[in-house]
């Protein structure tokens, strides 16, 4: 028996050599996935969420994860979730009688109370002024810089209050976090656990692209938290009511109709004056070549 196979061997390298080389590649599979098995996270260890879950691993894959069937509890140490977070913004139209000053005012207040300016613009300066103010101020100061600026118009031509709710984003982003948490801790032991060099490197892999989603959801934590705390107004300011943002209860107003006709006329005489410039400048090149044409004109008709 020995001889056969020691013949056959012989006669059949090429078969043999593959044979073990399957044998091989079979034994090691079964090594490496006794392996992970004993240290891969399971159903029990990791609640279901959204997030998806890390890539194969040492040939296994962990299956998504979906959302945690219980939210967090309202009164877990250091969490936000315990009262409703609302980001809370406002925008007004204001008529002034200075809108350089107003605008002026309104950086000043925001940063009396502990906010900034945004951004800030002032159009026409110099005929009917128009500004757009964007300030940043505490929430909880929201309700005494309104206040405030309504006192510096001669009318508030229009006010909106915006709020929107982002408590259950918050708390998605915790249950988020913190289930990618105990996933890396998984992989942690695993790294720990692995032999060959091929493994540790894909456990690594693995393990920046959970650290990259926590830092992901954490950033986006912070800027709820930096909106809720902070609030933004934005203010239209113009000594114009017809120059604000909004449409007015009575559409004809001779009067407002008479200062927009003034001004079309005006920008009117601004036009001509310019292209009368325009004119005067290019004269060099015009008054040359229309003596020319004169000259020419001339001779010609003296010829005839």
């Amino acid at each position: 028996m020995q001889n056969k196979l020691s013949s056959w061997v012989l006669s059949h390298k090429l078969t043999a050599v593959l044979l073990l080389v399957v044998v091989w590649l079979v034994w090691s599979g079964q090594r490496a996935n006794l392996l992970v098995s004993k240290y891969t996270p399971t159903y029990d260890d990791i609640s279901l969420s959204k997030t998806s879950a890390p890539s194969n691993l040492m040939g296994v894959a962990p299956s998504p994860l979906g959302r945690g069937e219980a939210m967090m509890a309202e009164d877990s140490q250091g969490s936000m979730s315990s009262s409703r977070l609302v980001i809370q913004s406002s925008d007004l139209s204001l008529q002034v009688k200075d809108v350089p000053t107003a605008r002026d005012s309104v950086v000043a207040k925001a940063e009396e109370l502990g906010g900034w300016m945004v951004s800030s613009s002032l159009n026409r300066p110099e005929e009917s002024p128009f500004a757009h103010v964007t300030i940043s101020v505490p929430s909880d100061k929201m309700g005494q810089a309104l206040e405030y600026f309504r006192s510096l118009s001669i009318k508030v031509v229009s006010e909106n209050l915006l709020g929107r709710d982002v408590t259950d984003q918050y708390t998605d982003l915790e249950e988020h976090i913190s289930i990618l948490e105990k996933t890396k801790a998984r992989y942690d032991e695993i790294r720990a656990q692995a032999v060959k060099i091929d493994d540790l490197l894909t456990v690594t892999r693995e393990l920046t692209n959970i650290q990259n989603q926590i830092d992901s959801y954490q950033g986006q934590i912070q800027r709820l938290e930096q909106e809720t705390v902070m609030s933004r107004i934005s203010l239209y300011l113009a000594t114009d009511e017809m120059a604000l943002p909004y449409a007015p209860d009575q559409v004809f107003r001779p009067g407002v109709i008479f200062k927009l006709a003034v001004r079309s006329l005006v920008g009117t005489f601004y036009g001509l004056a310019g292209k009368a410039i325009w004119i005067g400048v290019y004269a060099i090149v015009w008054v040359p070549v229309l003596l020319i044409i004169r000259w020419f004109y001339k001779r010609n008709k003296r010829l005839n």
